[in-house]
Formats: structure tokens, C-alpha cells, sequence
């Protein structure tokens, strides 16, 4: 069935991968590996909110979106979004994959962080 929205962001998910020590068991580095690269996605941005947290003394501000994406085989909360059509921004999944409903879409809940305050 055809999706009641478009699909016109590009964007990749990723997954943390590490190495190991062969002998004492450390980790000796990670790094974030494409589980699906470069293919098309509908991603909305959530309306604006009072989504700024103090901890600390320092305020931290959250930017929310929503990741619809056919297919989602293999995506879990521990993998990350990179938007290729916005500037390589990248968002970690919080919440999903819950099922658009009358299609074969999975949504996801999107965010990033920012600690920048205005000068």
C-alpha cells in the first residue's frame, strides 16, 4: 500500500561496533558501522516544546523527529540515524518501531542533543 506521506530524506542506521583485546579482553576501540546504507525515509521534525533539561547547571536542549522507513528489519534503540539530506546530522533512536498503520512503515522516535546556549 502506497504511504500517506513522502519519502524524501536520506539518511543511513548505524550500529556501535568494538574490538577487542586478544588477550587481555579490552576494549580497544568502537566505531559506528552502517546496518542499511543511503536510502530514502520520511522524517518529520516534532513541534516545538519546552524540551530543555537543566543537569548539572548545564541546560541541554532536545530536537525531536519522527523516522518512518520500510523495512526495518534489524533496527533496534541502540543504533543511531544519520540524515545525509540534512548535513550528515545524526540522532540516536529512543522509541520504536511501532507499525504506520494501513502500511508497511515502521516509525521510530528520533533526537538529538545540544549543550550550545545563545550568546
Amino acid at each position: 500500500m502506497a504511504a500517506p506521506f513522502t519519502c524524501d530524506d536520506q539518511v543511513s542506521i548505524e550500529y556501535l561496533t568494538g574490538t577487542k583485546h586478544p588477550i587481555y579482553g579490552t576494549d580497544t576501540g568502537k566505531t559506528w558501522v552502517p546496518l542499511h546504507s543511503y536510502f530514502w525515509a520520511n522524517v518529520q521534525d516534532v513541534l516545538p516544546s519546552r524540551a530543555e533539561a537543566t543537569g548539572n547547571g548545564l541546560a541541554i536542549g532536545t530536537r525531536r523527529a519522527r523516522l518512518r522507513i520500510r523495512d526495518a528489519a534489524g533496527t533496534v534503540m541502540t543504533m543511531r540515524v544519520r540524515l545525509h539530506s540534512r548535513g550528515d546530522e545524526v540522532m540516536q533512536i529512543v522509541a520504536g518501531p511501532a507499525r504506520v498503520e494501513g502500511t508497511d512503515y515502521d516509525e521510530f522516535a528520533i533526537e538529538s542533543y545540544s549543550s550550545d546556549r545563545p550568546t
